[in-house]
């Protein structure tokens, strides 16, 4: 996993968090929780630590489409500079871009996550997430691909810190966390094909 700091210009972080907590732009609301239906749905069950939430997202792209208005100017340009940081073609390998909005949960526990999950079960992914706004609700990358033993076992866990981008292998099991103070928590998670 890499950690990247003030990648983007500061106008570029303004206009990002300024447009999508804007009238602007519509949210959906995911009513089955921050993923959905799976093979991992038995161990959902047993892991106590996973507690899931209400989750609004507005889709950027998705199977070949561009599915909004603000692709082009929010996205795409995030994309060529991690391509110019990376030095590697990614815009060709794009499956899906979306924002992600979790709103506050004062009393959520500090060690419990959303549903882990990977962002593709089909074939290798790498996923660039981007902070939005700065906010409480951490990000658990853990070290299995799928529980061994039932068990999941904590990689990494990364706070949200405005401007800031986490690029990982996806393949790896992964969750969000709700803020407990501030009022929502953004993000932009963007899913690429691995170019092997």
């Amino acid at each position: 996993m890499e950690i990247f700091n003030d990648f983007l210009s500061e106008n570029h972080v303004e206009d990002i968090e300024n447009v999508l907590m804007s009238v602007d732009v519509p949210w959906y609301n995911m009513v089955y929780g921050t993923v959905g239906s799976n093979n991992l749905d038995e161990y959902y069950e047993q892991d106590n630590n996973i507690i899931d939430n209400p989750q609004f997202t507005h889709l950027f792209y998705n199977d070949g489409e561009i599915r909004s208005e603000h692709y082009s100017y929010l996205v795409l340009p995030m994309i060529r500079v991690v391509e110019s940081i990376k030095r590697k073609k990614l815009l060709n390998n794009i499956i899906r871009a979306k924002a992600n909005l979790l709103y506050k949960n004062e009393h959520y526990p500090e060690n419990a996550y959303n549903k882990p999950h990977t962002d593709n079960s089909d074939f290798e992914t790498e996923t660039l997430l981007y902070y939005v706004n700065n906010s409480e609700g951490d990000t658990f990358i853990f070290n299995e691909k799928k529980p061994v033993n039932n068990v999941l076992t904590l990689n990494q866990r990364v706070s949200p810190e405005k401007g800031k981008m986490l690029f990982f292998d996806s393949s790896y099991l992964h969750a969000g966390s709700p803020p407990r103070k501030t009022d929502f928590r953004v993000v932009i998670n963007i899913v690429f094909a691995k170019d092997y």
